[in-house]
């Protein structure tokens, strides 16, 4: 998936932001389904900031080994040359 794909205001969300703002309700005003359904929402957020994690790891993985199957392109280029 390409980041067009990715809505902008999605791609925008910064997880480990230092200020993130708490949106749950106050305790005094929240019923069972509503912490339920704010449980839910911190386990997602926790999930997409994961999957976040691999993703930027990933793409870290496949830069150097695109980087490494330059230099042995390159390599490769030169030796050719000697043998021919």
């Amino acid at each position: 998936m390409n980041s067009q794909q990715i809505p902008e205001w999605f791609q925008n969300i910064n997880f480990f932001n230092d200020e993130f703002t708490d949106t749950r309700i106050p305790a005094a005003l929240s019923n069972n389904e509503n912490k339920l359904l704010e449980e839910n929402v911190e386990i997602k957020i926790k999930e997409i900031a994961s999957k976040q994690l691999n993703i930027d790891e990933n793409i870290d993985r496949i830069r150097l080994l695109e980087d490494h199957h330059k230099i042995v392109q390159d390599e490769l280029q030169t030796i050719q040359v000697f043998i021919t």
